[in-house]
């Protein structure tokens, strides 16, 4: 990139503005965090308009880095169709619609998605690990607490939100790194450019040295 400034790195989590997904991820030393707040969406509110309330924090005047994580990379593709990052970073997401598992979308056809009580992923200390791939006491103990923190509405709406999404063409200059593990978001359905053996989809944290080591391999080249 030709700069001796640091290059900002702004993050979106994949439960609105809980940041602890992103406490053991290192970035290179040439680049600095940022996180996005996403605040709760207002009832009935598109993705689209929510996406746009999100512009704002974001410096259009420098050269930035942009990671999503979870339906946080779904927020960020939307984010990179209005303003371009230098490199956007998926990370245990997806890129396009067709990437999306069938489940989300023949529940959505079916119309049941909006009948699941969100309050049973809060809950339920049984799937949670399996599903979201946590499984020290450490990554359990994040997960239960980051679950209980999560806004039930907030959840509900993302529920709805990734069946309905419309993306069908990869963002360039956009890299996907996901677990080999992750039973949310299948690797087979994601065609991803870096695959974390034994990863879950909570690999920027249970995983995050190899995604560290990943993304110094993304952002080496823009330093």
């Amino acid at each position: 990139m030709g700069t001796n400034q640091a290059i900002p790195v702004y993050l979106i989590s994949g439960l609105g503005s809980d940041y602890r997904i992103f406490s053991k991820l290192k970035l290179p030393p040439a680049f600095y965090r940022k996180y996005i707040d996403c605040a709760e969406p207002e009832k009935g509110e598109s993705l689209n308009n929510y996406v746009m309330g999100l512009l704002t924090q974001i410096d259009i005047k420098v050269p930035f880095i942009l990671i999503g994580v979870s339906f946080g990379g779904m927020l960020a593709v939307e984010i990179s169709k209005f303003i371009r990052p230098v490199k956007l970073v998926l990370i245990s997401s997806f890129a396009v619609r067709q990437q999306i598992p069938w489940y989300f979308r023949t529940l959505n056809q079916l119309g049941v998605l909006p009948l699941i009580p969100v309050l049973f992923l809060k809950q339920s200390n049984f799937i949670r690990p399996w599903l979201l791939g946590a499984s020290t006491s450490e990554e359990l103990l994040l997960l239960k607490q980051m679950l209980k923190d999560a806004d039930v509405r907030f959840l509900r709406w993302i529920f709805l939100q990734i069946p309905s999404w419309k993306q069908r063409i990869k963002i360039p200059d956009s890299v996907h790194i996901h677990g080999r593990n992750d039973h949310l978001f299948p690797v087979k359905s994601s065609y991803p450019d870096f695959v974390v053996k034994g990863g879950g989809h909570l690999i920027v944290f249970t995983h995050a040295d190899e995604v560290s080591k990943d993304l110094q391999k993304v952002l080496s080249s823009l330093a």
